[in-house]
């Protein structure tokens, strides 16, 4: 019994700093997210995934906050402060990001490493939020002209992302 009891905690140790080894597994490591609210509406921020809260992340007394993320699995994150929105996290990422609260999603930029996949992420979204408000007028054209103006949509979105990884090669 003794010995199961030495070995045990040993092996243990061993999973895990084999299973989060980056060279072998890219899904294990921390990653840092933190920034300026402007504006805030409340004293802290929230971190989710997938509809669960990791964590609520208070502002000091110059709206800033810092947080680290242990064991970050590459992946869809979610900030709130009054309103939310999406980021993506990957280890060893270290994000900061700014947002005035008067216009969220529109002056919510990132900074640091992670920071140019994120701010194509936040291009992306107001580029689709403009497509949306643009629709409906779209739908009593004629088909030629609604398939144009879909097609040149396209191309806006296939160039920015196109620009990005001309740039930067992007995770699976």
């Amino acid at each position: 019994m003794h010995l199961i009891q030495k070995i045990l905690p040993l092996l243990l140790v061993a999973v895990f700093a084999i299973s989060c080894n980056q060279k072998h597994n890219n899904s294990c490591g921390s990653a840092w997210i933190g920034g300026e609210i402007v504006n805030p509406k409340r004293p802290y921020v929230i971190m989710s995934q997938s509809r669960k809260i990791i964590d609520t992340i208070p502002l000091d007394k110059n709206n800033f906050f810092i947080y680290n993320m242990e064991q970050v699995e590459p992946g869809i994150y979610f900030f709130s402060h009054n309103e939310y929105q999406a980021l993506y996290l990957q280890p060893n990422d270290s994000l900061m990001l700014r947002v005035n609260t008067m216009e969220f999603d529109e002056s919510l930029s990132f900074t640091g490493r992670g920071s140019r996949r994120n701010n194509l992420m936040m291009e992306l979204f107001l580029h689709n939020e403009e497509i949306e408000s643009m629709m409906p007028s779209l739908y009593g054209e004629t088909p030629e002209i609604f398939e144009k103006k879909l097609d040149s949509i396209k191309d806006v979105t296939n160039t920015l992302y196109d620009n990005y990884q001309a740039k930067e090669k992007a995770s699976d």
